[in-house]
């Protein structure tokens, strides 16, 4: 997608462009990143995201000010969405919307999505992250219940927007859904009781707000809801077999429309 030849167009002392000849995903470039950032608040980018708030570091930083924070969250939002899937998967998106501002104010760990992630420098020097990526799963739910785990605060900034693209085509929903989904499993190993606990959904909220969107594209709704039960079930055979890499999700790319 030229991301190394776009980033070394711009020039500046404080630009380093790491360019990484062997695909390791996610979590290896997170590791990477925190070994080699040595500054008091670290922000990962992940994804296909577009940032059109010229305030949106500034509000990321800001929830640092109390100092137990050891790692906050953004607030992803998607563009408009176009064709049958794109509006299925909207519907689905638009429950857990609802529902994640239930509990406790929005700081629990749906709201801990991997496409922004700020990290403090405390919280950092306390991560330890697994040689084997497959028990970290995707990191920002490792990341999430390592902060809790080690003693700091999580923190979810509803004000920070960032826009992505939802998958427009069944294959690219289902591989991302079904990886999603598999870190309750994974990670229950190794964090216990609380990754259950967390992930645990408010029944009432969550079928209301189903029947909300149940209401609003009911094909769709039904579609989703089919297809959440393959999805448990195949998210329940790949945390056996985790892959860090993943197939790329490539309908997500495209951030011009809507």
């Amino acid at each position: 997608d030229q991301t190394v030849k776009e980033a070394r167009k711009v020039k500046g002392k404080k630009i380093k462009v790491i360019d990484a000849k062997i695909r390791r995903g996610f979590a290896h470039a997170v590791k990477t990143l925190l070994s080699l950032n040595k500054s008091e608040i670290t922000i990962l980018l992940n994804d296909d995201i577009k940032i059109t708030d010229g305030h949106f570091i500034e509000k990321i930083s800001k929830a640092f000010t109390d100092q137990k924070v050891g790692l906050v969250s953004a607030n992803p939002q998607p563009i408009r969405p176009q064709g049958f899937i794109e509006k299925a998967a909207n519907s689905a998106f638009g429950v857990y919307e609802k529902m994640r501002y239930t509990i406790r104010n929005g700081n629990n760990e749906f709201t801990c999505d991997g496409k922004v992630l700020a990290l403090s420098k405390p919280f950092i020097k306390s991560l330890h992250m697994p040689k084997n990526y497959q028990l970290i799963g995707n990191a920002d739910s490792f990341l999430y219940f390592s902060c809790l785990a080690n003693g700091f605060k999580y923190k979810h900034v509803k004000k920070a927007v960032v826009k992505f693209k939802l998958p427009s085509n069944l294959k690219d929903y289902l591989s991302l859904t079904i990886r999603n989904n598999t870190d309750p499993y994974i990670l229950k190993g190794k964090f216990g009781k609380v990754v259950e606990m967390e992930y645990k959904k408010p029944k009432l909220a969550f079928y209301y707000f189903g029947m909300s969107e149940f209401f609003k594209n009911p094909t769709g709704a039904i579609l989703i809801f089919i297809i959440g039960l393959y999805v448990k079930y195949k998210a329940r055979q790949a945390q056996k077999a985790f892959n860090p890499t993943w197939d790329i999700v490539l309908s997500t790319k495209n951030l011009n429309h809507g």
